[in-house]
C-alpha cells in the first residue's frame, strides 16, 4: 500500500486484506492530532461506501484513540510518533482529547455513505433547487424496476407500440415453451431487475451505446435464440448418439437399472429436462468410473468385452 502525498491527498492502492482499514484510520487520526487543536475533526469528511463500512471506520478510529491513549496500540502509537515527529506522551494526550471531543459532539463526526453526502447537498441547497425542503432521496432499486415494468405493461395492447407488442408475445411464446409462468411481468421484475444492476451488465451498455431502437435489440435476442437453438440441437446429438452406441452394442433400456443412465441419454437426445439429466449424479458417477452403465442382467447376456467396450465409448462421449 503506498500513498502518494505530492498533492493534497492520498491515494491508496490495495487489494482485500492488505490492510485499507487500518491504514485509513491512521491518517485519520493524524491528521486530528497532527497540531495541539483537538477538534480538527469538525474539518474533516471520510466518505465511504456502504452503511456497513461507515460503522466499521467509525469503530475503528474510536478504538484506536482509546487504546492509544491507554499505549495498548503499540504499532500504531508507533508509526504516529514516526509519521509526525511528536513525543509518545503528546499523541496520547491529543489522542485522549480528541476520543472526548468526538465522543461529546458526535454529530460532526463525519464519516458517512456517498449517497448520504449528496444527501446533505441537495438539502442544503433545497431553495436553491426548487425542491421541498423536507425532500428525501430514495435508492430503491426495486421501487425503480416496479415503475418501470408497470409503464412497460402499460404500453402494450392493440394502441400500444407495435414493435414491443411484438418482442413481448415473442418473449411470452418462449415462456410458455420451456414450461415456465405466462405472468412475465414478475420474470421481467425479477430477472430484468437484477441484470439491469448487475455489475456484469454495464459493460455491456458501455459497449453497445449505439443501440436505440427496440428493432435494435430484437436483432440481438433473435441472435441469442439461434445460437440457445443450436446449441441444444448439438446436445440432443450428443444423447442421441449414446443411444447409438449402446444400440449397436445390442443393448436395450431394460439392460440398465430402471433404465436410469439410458433415461439420461433419452432425456437428452429429446430435450426433457436435459439440464438435469446432464448434471444427474448417475451420469457424474458413470463418468468417473464409480459405477457400470449397465445391470447385473446385462453382465449375464453379454460378453464382459462388449460391454466394457461400450462403457469406454460412452465415457469418452461425455468427457
Amino acid at each position: 500500500m503506498n500513498p502518494s502525498n505530492e498533492y493534497q491527498f492520498f491515494i491508496f492502492e490495495a487489494s482485500a486484506g492488505t490492510g485499507k482499514t487500518y491504514n485509513l484510520a491512521k491518517e485519520y487520526i493524524k491528521l486530528c492530532i497532527k497540531d495541539s487543536q483537538t477538534n480538527i475533526y469538525k474539518n474533516i469528511l471520510a466518505i465511504t461506501f456502504t452503511n456497513k463500512a461507515v460503522g466499521e471506520m467509525k469503530e475503528r478510529i474510536l478504538k484506536f484513540l482509546k487504546e492509544i491513549q491507554e499505549g495498548k496500540q503499540n504499532d500504531l502509537l508507533r508509526d504516529l510518533k514516526k509519521e509526525l515527529n511528536i513525543s509518545e506522551e503528546e499523541i496520547k494526550k491529543r489522542c485522549k482529547e480528541t476520543l472526548s471531543n468526538i465522543l461529546h459532539d458526535y454529530n460532526n463526526f463525519s464519516v458517512c455513505t456517498i449517497d448520504s453526502f449528496f444527501q446533505k447537498i441537495v438539502q442544503a441547497f433545497a431553495i436553491e433547487l426548487n425542491i421541498p425542503l423536507n425532500a428525501q432521496v430514495e435508492l430503491s432499486e426495486k421501487t425503480l424496476i416496479n415503475q418501470i415494468i408497470e409503464n412497460l405493461m402499460a404500453r402494450i395492447g392493440e394502441k400500444g407500440d407495435p414493435d414491443l407488442n411484438r418482442f413481448i408475445f415473442k418473449f411470452l411464446e418462449s415462456q410458455l415453451a420451456d414450461n415456465k409462468s405466462w405472468k412475465i411481468d414478475d420474470k421481467l421484475k425479477k430477472d430484468g431487475g437484477q441484470n439491469l444492476f448487475s455489475e456484469n451488465t454495464i459493460p455491456y451498455f458501455e459497449k453497445n451505446k449505439g443501440l436505440q431502437k427496440l428493432s435494435d435489440f430484437q436483432t440481438i435476442i433473435s441472435n441469442l435464440f439461434k445460437q440457445r437453438d443450436d446449441i441444444n440441437n448439438q446436445i440432443k446429438q450428443l444423447g442421441q448418439e449414446a443411444i447409438n452406441i449402446i444400440q449397436q452394442y445390442g443393448l436395450t433400456k431394460e439392460d440398465f437399472d430402471h433404465g436410469t443412465l439410458y433415461n439420461c441419454f433419452d432425456n437428452v437426445a429429446t430435450g426433457k429436462k436435459f439440464e438435469d439429466s446432464l448434471n444427474s449424479k448417475t451420469l457424474m458417477k458413470f463418468r468417473n468410473g464409480d459405477t457400470n452403465a449397465y445391470n447385473k442382467t446385462a453382465e449375464k447376456k453379454y460378453p464382459a468385452d462388449q460391454l466394457n467396450d461400450m462403457a469406454d465409448k460412452l465415457r469418452k462421449k461425455y468427457e
